[in-house]
């Protein structure tokens, strides 16, 4: 899935998926159930994206939802266990 970008430099179209900056929109606006949807969507491509099991964490939790949110945050913490980078936030 890598593309010319506008710049002619190469992007990978998975670099950014949309549902990152969507989920974190629809939970800042008080829509977490909006926000689950978007991000377990995401995840039926994207099965181990850390970012996405962040943001589905979040929004399990903001929906009292304790125990998938527990789930979600072990997944996202195998998925993420190499990474450096502490989120706040699905999108980047």
């Amino acid at each position: 899935m890598v593309s010319r970008n506008k710049f002619g430099g190469d992007h990978d179209r998975r670099e950014s998926p949309v549902s990152h900056i969507l989920g974190a929109a629809l939970l800042e606006a008080g829509k977490p159930a909006d926000a689950e949807a978007v991000y377990r969507d995401s995840l039926k491509t994207y099965r181990a994206d850390g970012w996405a099991l962040f943001g589905l964490a979040q929004a399990l939790e903001a929906r009292g939802k304790t125990d998938e949110a527990a789930g979600a945050r072990d997944a996202f913490a195998r998925a993420w266990s190499l990474s450096d980078v502490k989120l706040a936030s699905s999108r980047f």
